[in-house]
């Protein structure tokens, strides 16, 4: 179940990907949301100036999110696995 997660987690942005980085849409106004999956729910991590601090927003967010869920299995999978898995860095056209 946890590879499962994981693949889901990382491959929703990549399925949804679009015109703007990662996390990131812009709006009329020309101002930048960004939005998170966590734990299966969508987060709103702020309106933002640029789509640069959007995306950097959606970063923080989903790295975070990764190496908290990964720590969840400490002990059920190979530290190694954990270790892999929290190196994981988001980019911005992932």
């Amino acid at each position: 179940m946890f590879l499962i997660k994981l693949i889901l987690l990382f491959a929703i942005g990549v399925i949804i990907g679009g015109k703007y980085a990662i996390g990131v849409s812009q709006t009329p106004n020309g101002k930048f949301i960004s939005n998170c999956n966590i734990n299966g729910k969508t987060k709103y991590l702020g309106l933002f100036t640029t789509e640069l601090e959007a995306f950097l927003a959606y970063k923080k967010a989903k790295e975070s999110e990764i190496c908290r869920l990964a720590e969840t299995y400490r002990g059920k999978i190979p530290d190694k696995v954990i270790e892999t898995i929290q190196q994981y860095k988001v980019r911005i056209k992932d």
